[in-house]
């Protein structure tokens, strides 16, 4: 399962992330006219009341499954790293699964796994570990840049400001570009195969050992040349 997912991760990642944002993208255009994508979040497009939320719903849950399948196929990055960014592909697939309600009420479901997913992704980058001589000094910093945007909506949402949606859609750009590069990275790094072990050298037979009040009969060239003659 792993060789098949690292296999197919690379087309599959820089073919489906751009696809999804595009995804985003069109269903922002596609909403009414008094819809502000700046202020809004993409949640909100995928509310059971959204015009076209089908769009904004299979991006999301596209995303979960890609961020599952690099999950499985990032063969260089640490296991804690793997782990969380499953776990946010994982809480992305429950978020696209409970949407928020029609008239703009709040979801506590929707609330607790989309900040799961969030968070998972700002904090993989610290823990993946090297997936490639750059990746390794970069990876905390990219958390921290992460981290930082997160916290920019988190703001945004919590004083009522008026670029919430775009803080997000900054967060999510900078989580998607980043998982591209590491992708990429990966798949340009050709890491060599671990040498082979030494052959075991099997041990020599030992000789039997003569019993006891017996005697080998040796016969020596010398003593058997007359008797060829004979």
């Amino acid at each position: 399962m792993f060789r098949v997912a690292e296999r197919y991760l690379v087309p599959l990642t820089l073919s489906a992330l751009p696809a999804l944002c595009l995804a985003v993208v069109v269903a922002g255009l596609v909403q009414p006219a008094c819809f502000d994508w700046v202020e809004r979040s993409v949640s909100a497009m995928a509310a059971l009341d959204a015009e076209h939320r089908y769009l904004t719903t299979a991006a999301m849950a596209g995303s979960g499954v890609v961020h599952l399948i690099a999950a499985l196929g990032l063969t260089a990055a640490a296991v804690s790293g793997r782990v969380l960014l499953a776990a946010a592909g994982f809480f992305l697939l429950l978020a696209a699964g409970f949407p928020l309600p029609a008239g703009g009420a709040w979801s506590i479901a929707h609330a607790v796994f989309a900040g799961l997913a969030a968070v998972a992704l700002a904090a993989w980058p610290a823990v993946a570990g090297r997936c490639h001589p750059f990746a390794a000094p970069a990876g905390p910093a990219v958390a921290l840049v992460l981290f930082a945007l997160l916290g920019w909506y988190l703001t945004e949402v919590a004083v009522g400001g008026a670029l919430g949606g775009f803080a997000e859609r900054a967060a999510l750009t900078a989580e998607f570009v980043w998982l591209a590069v590491v992708v990429r990275a990966q798949a340009r790094t050709r890491v060599p195969p671990a040498p082979l072990p030494p052959p075991i050298p099997l041990p020599l037979p030992l000789p039997l050992p003569l019993q006891t009040g017996t005697t080998m009969n040796v016969r020596t060239p010398a003593a058997t040349a007359p008797e060829r003659g004979r």
